[in-house]
């Protein structure tokens, strides 16, 4: 089993970063393979120069995941283009360990897993919505991913 992971939160939104590297790591654990981690909409402002504490928190915890596990971390360089801080602005600044790329290295990696999920403000409702408790989640997720 490998999953993609599509990050839509804005940095400064931390709940769906932590939920997204906590599920990660319990994929991981489980010898599930995770092929790519993919910013998308408002989580591209990771490249932004103007962080707060709790982002760099953030930055810091996925460029340790991507290091450790060889993940590549992908900020969508259109969507980044659109908030003025893709690769060809003046105010970008690419965080180390993380690469610029586009919606054919998304549906590449979808191609190639198992699973795709997205993690942001409306995924963490519906999680909600259907009566779990994304902090309780991951109790479940080695058996799920046997499934």
């Amino acid at each position: 089993m490998s999953f993609t992971l599509i990050i839509t939160a804005e940095p400064e939104n931390r709940e769906p970063h932590e939920t997204a590297l906590a599920f990660a790591e319990a994929a991981l654990a489980a010898a599930a393979g995770i092929h790519l981690v993919f910013f998308y909409h408002d989580a591209v402002r990771f490249a932004s120069s103007g962080h707060t504490r709790g982002t760099d928190e953030l930055l810091r915890a996925w460029r340790r995941f991507g290091q450790r596990n060889r993940v590549p971390l992908t900020l969508c360089s259109a969507a980044a283009t659109r908030r003025g801080i893709g690769p060809d602005d003046a105010g970008a600044r690419l965080p180390p360990g993380f690469n610029y790329g586009g919606l054919v290295q998304l549906g590449s990696a979808m191609l190639e897993c198992s699973r795709v999920i997205r993690f942001g403000p409306w995924a963490t409702a519906s999680l909600y919505a259907y009566g779990f408790n994304p902090r309780t989640v991951f109790v479940f997720v080695k058996a799920w991913i046997w499934l």
